[in-house]
């Protein structure tokens, strides 16, 4: 896997400046409607047009695939494992 570096943006949860991602599926770079997960609190975040983050709706969580949702779910626990200020979000 390669890290992407993109236009700094911040977590609309946290706060948190995030401006490096890896893609797990290997596509290249971010586009809007692409799924991304905080690293800093393990928010389901969606890139808008714009390419800021935004917090996930419910249609953006109607639409992700069930196999993606499994993988959104373990990053999100190794997140909020690895960040002790996250673990009462378990």
């Amino acid at each position: 896997m390669k890290a992407i570096k993109f236009e700094a943006t911040t977590c609309p949860s946290c706060a948190a400046i995030v401006d490096l991602g890896i893609n797990v599926r290997g596509h290249g770079e971010p586009k809007p409607g692409h799924i991304a997960v905080c690293m800093s609190c393990g928010e389901i975040l969606v890139f808008a047009e714009d390419m800021k983050l935004r917090s996930a709706d419910l249609n953006d969580a109607l639409r992700i695939k069930p196999e993606t949702m499994q993988e959104i779910l373990e990053c999100q626990k190794a997140v909020r494992e690895g960040n002790p200020h996250n673990r009462h979000k378990q």
